[in-house]
C-alpha cells in the first residue's frame, strides 16, 4: 500500500483510521472494522486506487498473546485481527 492510498484514506475516511506505519517498504493503515467496507468499496471504485482483488487476506487470534501489565488471564481487546493486502 502506498502512502498515496494512505493519504487518500486517510483524507476521505479519517473517522476510521486508527493507525497508520509503515514496516519493510510496506504501507499498513489499521482501521476500524465497522468502516471495512466503505473503505474496500472506495479502493474497488475509485479510478485513482483501482484495487481489483485482495491478494492475501488472513486472521490473527491473539488468544494466547501477553501483554505487558496485563494479567495473564485478563483477555487482549481485540482478540482478533483481519490482515488484507
Amino acid at each position: 500500500m502506498s502512502q498515496k492510498v494512505i493519504d487518500a484514506i486517510k483524507s476521505k475516511f479519517a473517522h476510521a483510521v486508527e493507525h497508520t506505519e509503515s514496516q519493510f517498504g510496506d504501507e499498513i493503515a489499521l482501521i476500524k472494522r465497522d468502516a471495512l467496507k466503505d473503505i474496500a468499496l472506495f479502493l474497488r471504485d475509485d479510478p485513482a486506487m483501482a484495487f481489483d482483488q485482495a491478494m492475501f487476506v488472513t486472521c490473527l487470534d491473539r488468544s494466547e498473546q501477553r501483554v505487558p501489565g496485563i494479567a495473564d488471564d485478563e483477555p487482549v481487546d481485540p482478540r482478533f485481527e483481519v490482515s488484507y493486502q
